[in-house]
């Protein structure tokens, strides 16, 4: 039986992960690189009066700045530091309240193996990885791997880009409890009353 395009079959699913990194995801322990900040972009605080904006929109930047998107309350960050994997990688921060509600890395799928590289000498080991197979009805196959860091403050999901499958996403959020405590936080105007 052939399945029309463009619809996904999922042939395989296999769930691994090591039973004390499921304790410890589940009582809250930050792995041992837990950290505060990827490629120099601090994940707390003001974004902006933390970088600044790029002076100009040329693609090379000599420092760490952001740019607008057209998207509301997202921004490239330009000026990134070298890191061992394929160029053409992108950096994207989206901001709730002014601080980071996520950060993104994206770039081309075919360099998957060195940014699984990167991440693991950049993080340590994740708490999770979780696999299936994907099938077009075209025949091609991909494997969908998604790799799991979870610490006090941050959590790391890092896999293709399902809507994209040339493409993959590193994304750094806030745990819960500092989403929480983002969205219970009073804002200026809050305060003022007005």
């Amino acid at each position: 039986m052939r399945i029309p395009f463009p619809y996904l079959t999922f042939a395989t699913l296999f769930l691994t992960a090591g039973a004390s990194a499921q304790v410890a995801a589940a009582q809250g322990h930050s792995w041992q690189n837990e950290p505060s900040e990827f490629l120099g972009v601090p994940f707390f605080g003001d974004f902006k009066s933390q970088l600044p904006e790029c002076m100009d929109t040329t693609a090379r930047q000599p420092n760490l700045c952001w740019n607008q998107t057209p998207e509301p309350e997202r921004y490239e960050i330009r000026g990134l530091p070298y890191i061992p994997i394929s160029s053409g990688y992108q950096l994207f921060a989206d901001l709730k309240d002014g601080s980071i509600g996520q950060l993104t890395l994206t770039g081309n799928a075919s360099s998957l193996e060195l940014v699984s590289d990167f991440l693991a000498d950049t993080l340590g080991k994740s708490g999770s990885s979780l696999s299936r197979r994907v099938q077009l009805s075209t025949g091609a196959s991909y494997e969908m791997k998604t790799i799991t860091w979870q610490g006090k403050r941050i959590a790391v999901h890092f896999q293709r880009n399902e809507s994209d499958l040339s493409r993959y996403t590193v994304v750094f959020t806030p745990t819960a409890s500092d989403l929480k405590t983002l969205e219970t936080s009073p804002s200026v105007d809050e305060e003022s009353g007005t």
